[in-house]
């Protein structure tokens, strides 16, 4: 039973149903009156035969879930036959077990019973449909907290398996096995879904109908239409065009079904019509009567799959009843032909079919060609052919294919050509012939089937490296480029090139990928994607290394149109890679004491354009504070030489230049130690007279002194100072100061 909406006092539901009688509902309440009957169909072709009195039901597609039984049962049903068998519960039906002109029992009275009865066979719409049944909603114990819930019955897409139930059961029986419910999603391809409501929550919106805009309060004993959904989508109440038509109160509630009545009986006949449609009027209109008044009429704004399956559903909660349908006719609006052919695209995924529903150059298309015997003889022999697919699989029943009852073949046609896809829709048309009683030729009526195109185009993402680290980026290395785009409508491009929308209301899904590119200037192109996709690109950035730095990938163009079949879009990808500086460190030790570092030598830096830079230890351009020990920051790549300029004070100056390289492979360059070797060192001094030593000096007489240093070592003497005390030889004395380098004589004035 579903939930009833926060109502708890019986004035409350009294005022909620006074109010529901004064809207105008979507669901149609029923009330005594009279209206003009639906027309019933009597001279249709018969589709289906089976009606549920019997102990058994041979065709094994009627497919059986939960409670659901056949009152007339007495025995398990046989191997090849649908599962539909003994009623294990019988709370208010034990009566009728066995027994002879029985029911498809849904559920009996006992609360949290569920059932649903599924036809997985397809039948065709094109000629209408003409659908009556008895319904039976009975209590003669207690009933929990009130009857309920009632009785689905739906139509789904027949081109698509229908093996699995939709909603029922606790908290869902509302759905009455189409809509979605809370957390649950409606009947899987749902066209169309009648509800026989006796507790009222069918009608209730959005509680049923998850995401339908327009809202609706729960409505007991009422017959609602719902329209198409799938998953949560759609399911929506479809507002009666032609008014209200009301019958008795109780319609929907009957009493029970008497032993072996094999005639109306007191159940309650419920006859749907779903019109004929011709290619100038595509949407039927549904009309629905209950003991031959006209409850409910409706046009869809959407046309019926050209062939349908159907099923019924019931459940029971706190609140519960008994439900029992007996089945009195299946038939089409207008009659057919002897043999009867539907071709749709084969969306039976269990039978080699495929849930795609537009498509591409490439694609190899799955067919269904669904021959239904609507005449009045056994037919033999069936073949379908099809110009376009040869290779067709017919499996004819056993003995023939027998009145009302349909086979379906399968064939696939593909791959699609690149013309095929660029004309926006494929087309192809088949017939079938069958071999009657008399051995005469039945050929059936044409069925086309038009399935819509789209086509693609891709895109190819070619890398560059530039930037001062380019040159350390391995070739051979892979970036990975992710593209994206999000969900659209089907395009085609005409021979022109003229982009236009395909002929379907579906849309191709958001896609995604991932290429992986190389920089070695080789274009890396996608998979096919959708004319008219929106595709945006992403680079994952490159990790920085110890040598390089990356830039913000950049794409060109940022984001690309997908176009016509068979064209490339070109993206070129740059990445900028920076180099990391470099350095060069060295040590200036003494050739004789090794590891003994040596101060005050200075330096000349050569770098790769030419250009010289000085290098002072523990002054200008040295980036270690440690006397003796040297470096160089922020080099660039490149080649250079260095060369010292002075050696530390006493050492013979070391004149060889040094090379190195800095790169990514060595980016911090140690040259290790530059060995200076001690100097040696010797000063000769020479002094004289004029007049010379020995003569004689005549008074007033000036005598000149000359000191000489003479330096006669191999490396520079700080300054010389050179002292002469004569003051006992003169009474006034005058010195002088002499500095020389190696080989050479300077001498310096008097100070």
């Amino acid at each position: 039973m579903g939930k009833l909406p926060n109502i708890t006092s019986n004035w409350a539901k009294a005022a909620l149903v006074a109010l529901i009688a004064f809207t105008m509902l979507v669901s149609v309440s029923l009330a005594d009156g009279h209206a003009a009957s639906a027309d019933s169909s009597t001279t249709g072709s018969t589709l289906v035969s089976e009606d549920f009195t019997e102990s058994s039901v041979s065709d094994s597609r009627w497919l059986a879930f939960g409670d659901a039984c056949l009152t007339a049962a007495s025995a398990s049903p046989m191997a090849d036959a649908s599962k539909l068998g003994v009623c294990a519960k019988t709370e208010d039906t034990a009566y009728l077990a066995g027994q002879s002109d029985g029911f498809l029992q849904l559920t009996d009275n006992s609360a949290g019973s569920t059932s649903d009865v599924l036809y997985n066979r397809a039948i065709p719409t094109s000629a209408g449909l003409d659908i009556s049944f008895y319904q039976y909603q009975f209590a003669t114990s207690d009933t929990g907290l009130g009857e309920a819930d009632g009785i689905g019955f739906f139509l789904t897409d027949g081109s698509y398996t229908l093996d699995q139930p939709g909603p029922t059961g606790s908290n869902y029986g509302g759905a009455l096995g189409y809509a979605s419910i809370g957390d649950k999603s409606g009947i899987d391809n749902g066209v169309l879904g009648v509800g026989l409501d006796v507790y009222g929550n069918y009608a209730n919106q959005p509680y049923v109908g998850t995401s339908c805009s327009t809202s609706n309060l729960f409505s007991p004993s009422s017959i609602s239409l719902r329209g198409q959904g799938s998953g949560t989508d759609g399911y929506c109440l479809l507002k009666n065009g032609n008014g209200t038509y009301s019958t008795s109160n109780d319609a929907l509630k009957t009493s029970a079904p008497a032993v072996s009545q094999s005639g109306a009986d007191n159940g309650s006949l419920v006859h749907i019509v779903v019109s004929p449609v011709t290619e100038a009027n595509p949407l039927p209109t549904v009309t629905i009567s209950v003991n031959d008044t006209v409850v409910s009429s409706y046009q869809l704004t959407t046309a019926l799959p050209s062939l349908v399956k159907f099923g019924f559903a019931s459940s029971t909660g706190g609140g519960h009843s008994a439900h029992m349908v007996r089945l009195t006719s299946v038939k089409s609006v207008e009659p057919m032909d002897a043999l009867n052919l539907v071709k749709t695209v084969n969306h039976d995924v269990t039978n080699g079919g495929t849930l795609q529903k537009v498509f591409k150059a490439g694609d190899t298309v799955p067919y269904s060609f669904e021959v239904s015997n609507t005449g009045n003889e056994t037919l033999k022999g069936i073949k379908v052919t099809d110009p376009k697919i040869s290779n067709i699989q017919c499996a004819e029943p056993a003995g023939g294919l027998t009145v009302a009852n349909s086979m379906t073949c399968t064939g696939t046609y593909g791959p699609l050509t690149a013309a095929e896809a660029s004309a926006g829709h494929f087309d192809n048309t088949a017939v079938a012939t069958a071999q009657n009683e008399e051995d005469q030729t039945v050929t059936s009526n044409e069925s086309s089937a038009t399935i819509p195109t789209y086509t693609t185009g891709n895109l190819a993402v070619t890398k560059k490296v530039t930037g001062s680290g380019a040159s350390a980026v391995d070739e051979g290395d892979s970036y990975s480029v992710n593209y994206s785009y999000p969900a659209g409508a089907y395009q085609y491009c005409s021979a022109d090139g003229t982009a236009t929308a395909s002929d379907t209301d579906e849309q191709y899904a958001a896609g995604s990928g991932t290429l992986q590119v190389k920089a070695d200037g080789t274009a890396v192109s996608s998979s096919q994607i959708p004319t008219g996709a929106k595709v945006e690109l992403s680079e994952v950035q490159p990790s920085n290394t110890s040598s390089i730095n990356w830039e913000s990938p950049s794409f060109s163009p940022q984001s690309v149109t997908i176009g016509c079949q068979g064209t490339t879009s070109d993206v070129q990808l740059t990445n900028t890679a920076d180099q990391v500086s470099g350095s060069v460190s060295w040590k200036k030790t003494d050739a004789a004491a090794s590891g003994t570092m040596l101060a005050g030598s200075q330096w000349e830096l050569t770098k790769p354009d030419g250009s010289t830079e000085t290098v002072v230890d523990n002054g200008q351009n040295d980036a270690d504070s440690v006397e003796g020990q040297l470096k160089v920051s922020d080099l660039a790549w490149g080649e250079y030489s260095l060369k010292e300029t002075k050696a530390p004070t006493g050492y013979v100056l070391n004149a060889k230049p040094y090379s190195f390289k800095v790169d990514s492979k060595d980016l911090n360059v140690s040259l290790g130690s530059i060995a200076n070797t001690a100097g040696n060192t010797g000063l000769v001094l020479k002094k004289t007279s004029d007049p010379a030593s020995g003569s004689t000096v005549k008074r007033g007489q000036t005598i000149t002194y000359s000191v000489t240093a003479h330096n006669t070592g191999n490396v520079d003497l700080p300054a010389v100072v050179v002292t002469d005390d004569m003051s006992k030889v003169l009474n006034a004395a005058r010195s002088s100061m002499v500095r020389r380098r190696p080989q050479s004589m300077v001498s310096m004035p008097d100070p």
